[in-house]
């Protein structure tokens, strides 16, 4: 009998203590300064399109599903905000100069903001 309740005491116990913890998964690298650069030089490359009123340089810039938040304008999403892109490049926008205040990214995700002008 006391085996019996030693036994269900240990199990008790045993299924009371805390879990072991698995290590994180280390966090995603800052991307380095020669990598923001490459993404400054996507805004070069999007500002210099629309001002040569160029789509498809324009386009080619961002992936299928991108998100795309030009000045005063909604969200433009994926290939569905490309007309709405173009209609910025036909209405004679021109003179586009990106003013990036910040540049940050992590693992696969980097962003700039900031300010922009243009000409109408």
């Amino acid at each position: 009998m006391r085996l019996a309740s030693l036994i269900a005491i240990s199990l008790v116990a045993g299924a009371c203590s805390p879990a072991k913890e698995t290590p994180a998964a280390a966090p995603p690298a800052v991307l380095t300064a020669e990598q923001l650069d490459s993404v400054r030089a996507g805004d070069a490359a999007y500002a210099a399109g629309i001002n040569a009123k160029v789509t498809a340089a324009i386009f080619a810039i961002y992936a299928a599903d991108a998100n795309v938040l030009p000045p005063d304008s909604p969200i433009l999403h994926g290939a569905a905000g490309h007309p709405d892109i173009a209609a910025l490049v036909a209405s004679g926008a021109s003179d586009i100069v990106l003013h990036s205040t910040t540049a940050y990214g992590d693992g696969h995700l980097a962003y700039m903001a900031g300010t922009a002008t243009f000409t109408m």
